[in-house]
């Protein structure tokens, strides 16, 4: 630790007996080993680049704050060819939804980014260059806007012999999972994230408006999102409109890219063709799209809702994300406008999915799907997640083949983790292609039954409760006092799904009761404390 000038240092040992008995400390010390290890070398976000495998990294505070105003960029390369670079992150202190990380996989901004990319009010923790990634190098981006500023972050670069697994499934939520939209109709989704892969974020010039929330122009785009594409048919004029179905607080934005022949890029490059990021409370009910007299093709926060509408030529191909930047799992509607001739084509998808739903009912989960028509279809596979990102198979079921007909399937999961369940179908064809499905949420922890809303308590006649049912069955209802005595029972019909219950406590004297609500078929109960007055 001496900083003065010197190409030599001593290390000092010194040794005190204290002439006692024993053998801590024994009567010699020997076999003392030295070992040189070099400091990692320290780096500050800056522009720049290194190639290490010993670093520590830090923000351009180092120990203090950084600063406002700051778009920098940095890449860390391995000091040894054919390893990868591994940034484990021990300290993260960044301003929420304002200033932003972005991780690339390989040796620029234009390489992909890394699942989970931009990071702002969660720490990265640690992230290693995919096998995907030539170069073995991770580029970081960061920008900071104009206002508070945060103590930055501390990670240690190393480098590892193997690379990170690249992710490998892909949903509506992702460019390369996009829904077909057919022949015009109207377009109905929820969703429920931002997919696997950061389709909107991997280009940070590809975003048009969306590029500009709040001024962090490396926020994230996809908060959630869901990609489709359309071709038309015709020419014409195409004006379409998303409705937040009747949640006039939540602010979907979205952007049009195109027009593309032959195939569609993913992720796209290019700027997008139109882009709306305008907030919810601009515009009527929150609804946004192309069409309403306006003429300007792009808009920010401030817009109305509303950008041109587009002219088409036949069998060109146009890719559109629509995003929940709410992220408050509203559903969405898009619907059309079709003027001077314009149509859209309908390419014929493998499987026309109608539903896919599912359901608790007791400890399993149910869950049934109907199709309208399927061409080549060999087989479903059911797929399960307990966080919504990592899937696994649970499950086969044949497929039809070909048919034009209607067509149910179910299956039963018997096995379902406590919590959220997430489930969505892989189709695949006599070929091998495949597309999944969208995705279906069952809550278990309420597949026994749940009891909520008990009002009022305390209550000087009846308590008033509701009761979910995963089928219909009978509750017993038992009132205890502070004994433990039973003082009044009785028995209630329940049908499947919410029901609206009331007891009366009219003949109990005032004091503190304890209700009891049982649900015979699933073995649900719950103990509630009352109040008399």
């Amino acid at each position: 630790g001496n900083g003065a000038a010197a190409s030599t240092r001593r290390i000092l040992f010194v040794w005190q007996n204290d002439n006692n008995t024993g053998t801590n400390p024994p009567a010699g010390i020997d076999n003392i080993s030295l070992t040189s290890n070099t400091p990692p070398t320290v780096v500050n976000m800056s522009n720049g680049s290194i190639s290490t495998c010993n670093a520590t990294f830090y923000d351009s505070g180092n120990t203090g704050n950084y600063t406002n105003n700051q778009n920098l960029t940095y890449t860390f390369c391995p000091a040894t060819a054919g390893q990868f670079i591994r940034a484990s992150f021990t300290s993260w202190g960044v301003e929420a939804n304002f200033d932003y990380l972005s991780v690339f996989d390989g040796n620029s901004t234009a390489a992909p980014m890394i699942v989970g990319s931009s990071f702002s009010a969660t720490s990265p923790g640690t992230i290693t260059a995919t096998t995907n990634n030539a170069s073995g190098c991770l580029t970081f981006k960061f920008f900071s806007d104009g206002g508070t500023v945060g103590s930055g972050w501390v990670a240690n670069v190393t480098c590892v012999a193997t690379g990170a697994t690249p992710p490998s499934s892909i949903t509506a939520q992702d460019c390369q999972g996009a829904y077909t939209i057919c022949s015009g109709a109207n377009f109905n989704y929820q969703s429920l994230g931002s997919g696997i892969f950061n389709d909107a974020n991997s280009g940070l010039g590809n975003r048009g408006c969306l590029n500009n929330y709040a001024n962090t122009p490396n926020g994230s785009a996809e908060h959630q999102s869901v990609w489709a594409v359309f071709s038309p048919a015709t020419n014409g004029t195409i004006g379409m409109t998303l409705d937040p179905a009747g949640s006039s607080t939540t602010d979907y934005d979205w952007a049009i890219w195109g027009p593309f022949t032959g195939s569609v890029p993913c992720p796209p490059q290019q700027a997008p063709l139109r882009c709306s990021a305008a907030s919810a409370n601009n515009s009527a009910g929150a609804m946004t799209g192309m069409g309403n007299g306006a003429a300007d093709v792009e808009e920010g926060a401030g817009g109305n809702g509303w950008v041109s509408t587009i002219n088409v030529t036949a069998g060109q191909l146009y890719l559109i994300m629509v995003d929940n930047w709410n992220a408050t799992s509203a559903p969405l509607t898009l619907s059309w406008q079709l003027t001077n001739g314009a149509t859209l084509d309908c390419t014929p998808l493998p499987i026309e999915l109608v539903t896919f739903t599912g359901k608790a009912k007791g400890k399993n989960n149910y869950l049934e799907w109907i199709t309208a028509s399927e061409i080549n279809n060999d087989y479903f596979t059911i797929e399960r997640s307990i966080d919504g990102t990592n899937y696994s198979e649970i499950g086969t079921i044949k497929g039809s083949g070909t048919s034009h007909e209607t067509k149910t399937y179910s299956t039963i999961d018997y096995t379902p983790s406590t919590g959220i369940n997430y489930y969505r179908l892989k189709q695949t064809d006599f070929d091998g292609g495949w597309k999944y499905s969208g995705i279906v949420a069952i809550n278990t922890d309420y597949a026994n039954g749940s009891i909520s809303n008990i009002h009022p308590n305390p209550t000087n006649s009846d308590i008033n409760f509701e009761f979910n049912a995963p089928l219909a069955g009978s509750i017993y209802l038992q009132v205890f006092d502070y004994t433990g005595r039973l003082v009044t029972e009785d028995n209630m019909a329940v049908s499947e799904g919410n029901n609206s219950l009331q007891t009366s406590l009219n003949n109990l004297a005032k004091g503190i009761y304890s209700m009891k609500v049982s649900f015979n078929q699933t073995g649900f109960s719950s103990v509630t404390k009352i109040v008399k007055q």
